[in-house]
């Protein structure tokens, strides 16, 4: 029983973090004016983010005496499963989530990315056919509407915009993909330290081939712009609570199994919504409630799922 409280503590820990590195992130680049380079500036934060995660995970496994078992786990084909799960959820998840955080909020991004859980349900039920229950659908039923009116009623919120609402949903489905991907491969004992080492490492090298190839030229713009807003240092900083919120996520996944996992996280909405205003954001009735809504039809997805394979 300790153990079971124990791990629903560190699944609730990793969305209160998340939700403290959302807002920061916001709060430290909401100022900057990159209009122009929108898209490359989010990729150039998503690359420090996991670059510097990577980092600090690394020192983990390395202080705690995990290298040799790093090593021989490159070996296991888990650890390459790992690396396509970092693409969904790095360079496409990650970078949507700046971008909605970017072109809204903290607090709208965060909002319509919890429906990753039941995308995550849905792709789970698509590609490894893992069953779900008429109740499970009827909560991916009422978080797809809720997210919609969001969507369609854009008038109601006086910091969303059709792109940051786009760009969130974006992000669930790369983090839906992820947690599909990631359930997989922890499944077969990869130490969840060092999956998310992998996951965040693989992360970062894509980052910055696709700044290398593609944005090579801009890339010098972006970089005095982070220079001069000291940015390099503080997202290191914010990575500390990056990489905290996905060790604790990973092991809740390692613990309790990804639905239940997943279920706990979302919380990082609410608790993104209700730190808000200690950096000055307004708290919005309506926002609260239709998160609630969210949160509670992402349980409802996830109650009594059946996280067995269909044979």
């Amino acid at each position: 029983m300790q153990l079971l409280n124990k791990s629903i503590i560190v699944g609730l820990a990793s969305g209160v973090l998340w939700a403290l590195d959302t807002i920061l992130v916001d709060y430290n680049i909401s100022s900057v004016d990159t209009l122009k380079y929108a898209i490359l500036f989010s990729i150039c934060i998503a690359f420090l983010h996991d670059l510097f995660s990577s980092l600090w995970l690394f020192s983990f496994i390395t202080l705690s005496g995990r290298s040799k078992k790093l090593v021989n786990s490159l070996k296991q084909r888990d650890s390459y499963i790992i690396c396509l799960a970092a693409l969904s959820g790095g360079p496409i998840g990650m970078s949507c989530y700046i971008l909605g955080i970017y072109y809204s909020n903290a607090s709208i991004a965060a909002t319509i990315s919890t429906i990753y859980p039941a995308l995550g349900c849905l792709f789970a039920y698509i590609f490894l056919r893992v069953k779900t229950t008429f109740v499970n659908f009827l909560g991916l039923l009422l978080v797809i509407i809720t997210t919609a009116y969001i969507g369609l009623n854009l008038d109601s919120f006086n910091q969303i915009s059709l792109l940051g609402f786009l760009f969130s949903l974006g992000c669930a489905v790369g983090w839906g993909l992820e947690s599909t991907i990631c359930s997989y491969a922890l499944k077969n004992n990869l130490s969840y330290e060092i999956a998310l080492f992998l996951r965040q490492l693989t992360s970062s090298v894509i980052y910055f081939l696709i700044i290398a190839l593609f944005f090579k030229t801009e890339a010098l713009a972006i970089a005095d712009i982070i220079l001069n807003n000291s940015l390099i240092l503080t997202m290191a900083v914010i990575a500390i609570f990056g990489a905290l919120s996905y060790l604790f996520y990973y092991r809740a996944i390692g613990e309790l199994g990804p639905i239940k996992a997943m279920g706990l996280n979302i919380s990082y909405s609410a608790w993104a919504i209700l730190l808000g205003p200690l950096l000055g954001y307004e708290l919005s009735p309506l926002l609260l409630v239709l998160s609630a809504i969210i949160i509670a039809g992402a349980l409802i997805t996830n109650l009594q799922s059946k996280e067995v394979l269909a044979k």
